[in-house]
């Protein structure tokens, strides 16, 4: 297993852990807060997994679009889709888990901009831990493309309606 999995996985376990160290007294004991959380996470991870590859193809499409300077072909969105998906879904549900368990805290532009930093950081991760040390570029781009993804799912579940008071 390539070692930025390993780091990938494991943030949302700490933050899962975080969360229901820190809500414990408040939920009314650990096993409801541990509940909330996953119940939390759950829906987020499943929000990013599915919009977050999909947007951050599109990203690189746009990207790709603007660096060729003409118009690709518009069946080269398919070709990153098909890309997107397998490279961009290990991040997305690392970074949906993180936003779920940290949902208490997060709120307005908060949400948005940890969630771009963290789509962001885990995108790049594997590109930073594979690759050479002169493709600084690549690194940059896949976390833009991370970014850009981890912005508009942000926006999607923080402005998705709620059962009750958050």
């Amino acid at each position: 297993m390539h070692k930025g999995y390993a780091l990938i996985l494991i943030l949302p376990l700490l933050a899962a852990m975080f969360r229901i160290w820190a809500c414990a007294n408040v939920d009314g004991g650990a096993r409801m807060s541990a509940w909330d959380c996953v119940v939390d996470q759950f829906f987020a991870l499943t929000l990013y997994v599915f919009v977050g590859p999909f947007v951050g193809s599109l990203a690189a499409f746009l990207m790709a679009w603007l660096m060729a300077g003409t118009l690709p072909n518009p069946l080269a969105l398919l070709i990153f889709l098909l890309f997107g998906y397998p490279i961009g879904a290990i991040p997305a549900i690392a970074t949906g888990a993180i936003i779920g368990a940290l949902k208490p805290w997060l709120w307005g532009a908060r949400a948005l901009t940890v969630s771009c930093a963290i789509g962001a950081v885990l995108s790049s991760i594997l590109t930073l831990t594979g690759s050479r040390p002169g493709d600084l570029m690549d690194v940059a781009q896949f976390a833009t493309f991370g970014a850009v993804a981890g912005l508009a799912c942000a926006w999607i579940y923080f402005s998705a309606p709620s059962k009750g008071i958050n």
